[in-house]
């Protein structure tokens, strides 16, 4: 069969076994950019196995060779994710490839640090320990990590809170966390807060609150109420008081009444409460939201002035 024809028999296939087998004759047939996106594309929603193993390496090298067939990266990272999924021991030269990857385009800066990310994710599966290595590496290179979406220190970081590394988070902190934030990687910094872990010490923890609720960012302040409110950081929580009062950001000051609701705490109920009868009326809904959440009705008359119209 032609590689046109294949191409569009593939896009007619609705049986997952057709449609895996039209798409591995597909990429293994044809290095035409429009026949390898069709068929990766195909490729993500099957079950794969060792058997497509061979062919899935093979190009993912071929691509690794020849770089200007995939600028930005894309055909590499779909590989090495069917790479993953199939989870194959022997895939440490691709991680390891993927690890040490930085490609620069014209117009678009660097474009391989998603594929860095999927990388580590699959050195970690069989190689913990030297993961963590490069896990530190990647955190501590913040220019290189993306604008988007923080990768792959971002991921770089979840591993090692997965791993229970608090200390190696805590000093990323102390040391990096402010050159972050000036790269615009909230988010990033948000994580490292939040997973320093509920046995954290309060006392060193309140440093760091104090650095860096200052500069009202949602996502790090998001970062920093998860912590004190699943850690139940009581010596913290008139801090999180100032932070829902002086805080611009509604959607933040929304996610930390639903936390204070959700959190089934008498006293982080006791200063929801409190705080709703203090609402300014541009902040009522949030207020009404959360209440609506507790596990008994709260007093009327405060329900009452919570549903009055802003302008009263």
């Amino acid at each position: 069969m032609k590689l046109a024809g294949l191409a569009r028999q593939l896009g007619r296939a609705q049986d997952e076994g057709e449609r895996r087998g039209l798409a591995l004759e597909l990429l293994e047939r044809s290095r035409r950019r429009e026949h390898v996106d069709a068929a990766l594309r195909a490729l993500e929603g099957c079950d794969l196995d060792d058997a497509a193993r061979p062919l899935l390496r093979a190009r993912a090298l071929h691509y690794f060779e020849e770089t200007r067939r995939d600028n930005g990266a894309l055909i590499r990272e779909q590989l090495l994710r069917l790479l993953l999924g199939i989870g194959h021991p022997d895939e440490r030269d691709l991680w390891l490839r993927a690890l040490h990857c930085y490609e620069i385009e014209p117009m678009m800066g660097e474009v391989t640090q998603n594929l860095r990310a999927i990388g580590l994710v699959g050195l970690a599966i069989h190689e913990a320990e030297l993961a963590q290595l490069h896990a530190l590496r990647l955190l501590h290179e913040p220019e290189s990590a993306s604008r988007f979406n923080s990768e792959p220190a971002l991921t770089a970081l979840n591993l090692l809170a997965q791993q229970e590394q608090a200390q190696l988070v805590y000093a990323w902190l102390l040391s990096s966390a402010s050159e972050a934030l000036d790269l615009a990687l909230d988010e990033l910094v948000g994580r490292a807060l939040e997973s320093l872990g509920n046995d954290f010490p309060a006392d060193l923890y309140r440093p760091l609150l104090e650095q860096f609720a200052r500069r009202d960012r949602a996502l790090v302040s998001m970062g920093l109420a998860t912590h004190i409110i699943e850690s139940r950081s009581e010596s913290l929580y008139d801090a999180l008081e100032t932070i829902l009062i002086k805080t611009r950001h509604d959607e933040l000051h929304h996610y930390i009444l639903v936390l204070l609701a959700g959190a089934r705490d008498d006293e982080l109920e006791r200063r929801l409460l409190a705080l709703a009868k203090l609402s300014p009326p541009r902040r009522r809904r949030n207020f009404l939201a959360a209440l609506e959440l507790l596990p008994a009705e709260p007093d009327q008359e405060l329900l009452a002035r919570l549903r009055q119209p802003q302008d009263s």
